[in-house]
């Protein structure tokens, strides 16, 4: 009889269906199942984001028609003062008692002075002076000049900067002693500009995404000193150390 006793104990020991310690039922027989895992949904395909389409800039502003030489010489004086690189450069190509001056409005458009200084009006003391708004419009479209002060215009505010700024990098407004009127020699005056400090400013512009315009570079100089930068094609030398003399010309004294 003991010894069926003990194969009875020893079989339940094997099985595991007892604690040896309490004689109650083993965890390892009462824990339940392990649940089994959830298999995740496959997620729906995803339809591809478009591309952001492109940007568009908008179209440059139709600019007043501007004259590209000066009325014609009437008197042998008159032809030696459209040689005379005052015509060139302030408008004076007509000679009226015994000095060369402006004498019309396409004398002073086809001058330096209108393209530096907006001065492409002539005045009834027959200088070229800005006058009108139209003066200023190309100006005020890349420099941010867009106010008349004095003979020429100027910026005034951060405000004028914005259009130059994505245009071509002109972000700042600076203000110094006649920066647009070099060589003119008028009263002293602060004359305010847009200007481009960083190749930061030119990448960000339209000139650098569609001409590849992207490099700060040299754009003028006065007696040596940088007195300009300007948006240049990246590593190019010559664009390094342009002049202000843009045109190969001098400026004229007043």
């Amino acid at each position: 009889m003991g010894r069926v006793f003990v194969m009875i104990i020893l079989a339940a020991l094997s099985c595991g269906c007892t604690d040896r310690a309490s004689g109650q039922p083993s965890a390892r027989a009462t824990s339940p199942a392990p649940a089994a895992k959830e298999t995740p949904a496959p997620l729906a395909p995803q339809a591809p984001t478009p591309p952001a389409p492109p940007r568009e800039d908008p179209p440059p502003p139709e600019f007043p028609p501007q004259a590209e030489t000066p009325s014609p010489p009437e008197t042998e004086a008159d032809r030696e003062c459209q040689r005379n690189i005052e015509c060139t450069w302030t408008g004076r190509c007509h000679s009226r008692d015994g000095k060369c001056v402006a004498l019309t409005d396409r004398d002073c458009e086809a001058s330096e002075w209108c393209s530096l200084d907006g001065s492409c009006s002539v005045t009834e003391d027959q200088r070229c002076v800005a006058l009108v708004e139209d003066d200023c419009a190309r100006l005020c479209h890349h420099q941010g000049r867009c106010t008349i002060e004095g003979p020429i215009c100027v910026a005034r505010s951060s405000a004028d900067c914005e259009g130059p700024c994505a245009l071509s990098g002109r972000c700042e407004l600076f203000e110094s002693e006649s920066i647009g009127g070099l060589g003119r020699g008028d009263e002293s005056r602060s004359d305010g500009e847009c200007v481009v400090w960083t190749n930061t400013d030119c990448s960000k512009t339209r000139a650098c995404r569609e001409e590849g315009l992207c490099e700060l570079a040299v754009e003028r100089r006065h007696h040596g000193r940088v007195v300009e930068y300007t948006c240049a094609k990246e590593r190019s030398p010559e664009n390094m150390y342009r002049n202000f003399d843009r045109r190969r010309r001098r400026a004229a004294p007043r």
